[in-house]
């Protein structure tokens, strides 16, 4: 799939948001590339399952997969290649090409603009594994700051639950100006025989949680 800018699962199959995990689920992505520009928004989601799937400069400057509250995320054996900013310079932290976050002001800004009547109630992500997946840069670029995690610590403004139960396992990493693996506010998190080859920049790291 070539050159589209916003593949987007917003809030349940007629379009209507609601609280919880009651939007959008059993969604299964599998076999196949998407080039250019793709954008993933999982909001108030249950189950969703990606499998063998290469990424080829996704997107060059945001996140591949935004997971807003969902419950239940799969992914194994799948390639980003060369997702991210040429420029490293620019690059931002928060820029994750898959996010693990709240559904949230925070976690998820401008859904309003997407969808007038969506519901903030800053549930977290839940329930996470990503396997067997490689995650590098092109030969002439920089990837994404960071490959998986967060940017947002909303659990600060009355979140009851931290994002949780995560799992990356078999993973290799090459090539990334930020940490490769950067959570906040999270519990429960493994991180298992994986392989991390950064950059030779001075931010350039393995994993950070907090």
């Amino acid at each position: 799939i070539l050159g589209s800018p916003d593949n987007v699962w917003q809030c349940d199959k007629d379009s209507v948001c609601s609280a919880g995990y009651t939007g959008i689920n059993n969604i299964v992505i599998k076999n196949g590339t998407f080039k250019n520009e793709t954008h993933f928004r999982f909001f108030h989601s249950t189950n969703i399952k990606v499998e063998d799937i290469l990424f080829d400069d996704a997107h060059k400057a945001w996140h591949v997969f935004d997971l807003g509250g969902v419950k239940g995320f799969t992914m194994k054996n799948c390639e980003f290649y060369g997702n991210g900013n040429t420029d490293w310079a620019t690059q931002m932290p928060s820029i994750e090409a898959i996010q693990t976050d709240f559904a949230s002001r925070g976690g998820q800004p401008n859904w309003e603009y997407i969808q007038p009547d969506v519901v903030y109630d800053n549930i977290p992500t839940v329930d996470v594994s990503i396997e067997k997946c490689y995650f590098h840069k092109k030969d002439t670029d920089t990837q994404c700051s960071t490959a998986i995690g967060t940017h947002s610590n909303d659990i600060a403004a009355g979140q009851v639950l931290p994002i949780q139960n995560i799992t990356i396992r078999d993973c290799k990493f090459e090539g990334w100006y930020k940490n490769a693996i950067h959570f906040m506010k999270v519990k429960n998190v493994l991180i298992e025989n994986c392989e991390f080859i950064p950059l030779a920049q001075l931010y350039s790291g393995s994993a950070w949680v907090t």
